[in-house]
């Protein structure tokens, strides 16, 4: 008889771990799922940003975290220190209605619940484009505190140009290590996942990136869970599945 106190083992369908022992994924999907978010960012954000007259949200040398009135507020901008890189969160709930349907299509939650600690869902806990035309110098960090019992996604919403940075991460041996993002590819990692934006200098093109954050349903690990989720938009969906609306906590680095 199986001991009941072992783990049942973990048989993935839709996420493929990027190498031994990390708690990183790819998962693959059809490109037109992310049709209703392009239509999102060419028409409230593309021209905003690709505009010479609002150069100085992508400049770097200012932190940002507000309603992007722009947008009517659709949309909350939040940056870490001085770092040129916009994180750029859906802040109402049609703009989080559009990742969360895209969330949904991915169809991974059967996979994340063997990886998260949940009652009875996944939960989607906000939806963001993060854009940016350089990276002046790398910042490892991971996204999480461990025991999170959450995981972030990302993907490329249009296929990177050729001087834009990829993602470096490092394997469970500590050696570096490059991920290529390509569209129809989303990486999904967790806690304890050591990464950053592989530098790049000054391009003349964005590159925009589409990320969701997402996991337990359990309040239990909201204490850890809140130190990355709390930081980052003006509007999420918590664990309980409430929405809480306005910055909850502002400026740590993600």
């Amino acid at each position: 008889m199986p001991d009941p106190a072992t783990p049942a083992p973990i048989h993935l369908e839709r996420l493929r771990r990027l190498g031994p022992g990390l708690n990183a994924f790819e998962a693959r999907f059809d490109p037109a799922l992310l049709d209703d978010i392009r239509r999102s960012w060419e028409q409230d954000l593309q021209p905003l940003l690709s505009s010479p007259t609002s150069s100085h949200y992508l400049a770097g040398g200012k932190q940002y975290f507000q309603a992007l009135q722009e947008t009517s507020g659709r949309y909350f901008v939040a940056s870490y220190g001085d770092y040129p890189l916009l994180w750029l969160s859906s802040n109402d709930d049609a703009t989080f209605a559009i990742y969360r349907r895209f969330f949904d299509a991915l169809a991974i939650s059967d996979d994340l619940k063997q990886l998260v600690d949940c009652d009875q869902r996944v939960v989607m806990y906000c939806g963001f484009l993060v854009v940016g035309n350089q990276a002046p110098a790398p910042v490892w960090h991971t996204d999480y505190q461990p025991g999170a019992n959450a995981y972030t996604l990302i993907t490329p919403l249009y296929d990177l140009a050729p001087g834009h940075g990829n993602l470096l991460f490092r394997t469970e041996a500590g050696e570096g290590a490059r991920y290529r993002y390509g569209t129809g590819r989303a990486v999904v990692f967790g806690d304890g996942f050591l990464h950053t934006t592989e530098p790049y200098p000054p391009a003349p093109e964005l590159r925009v990136l589409v990320s969701m954050t997402f996991g337990t349903d359990k309040m239990r690990y909201w204490d850890v869970l809140k130190q990355t989720v709390a930081t980052q938009s003006g509007y999420m969906v918590m664990p309980t599945g409430e929405v809480r609306r306005g910055p909850l906590l502002a400026g740590t680095t993600d």
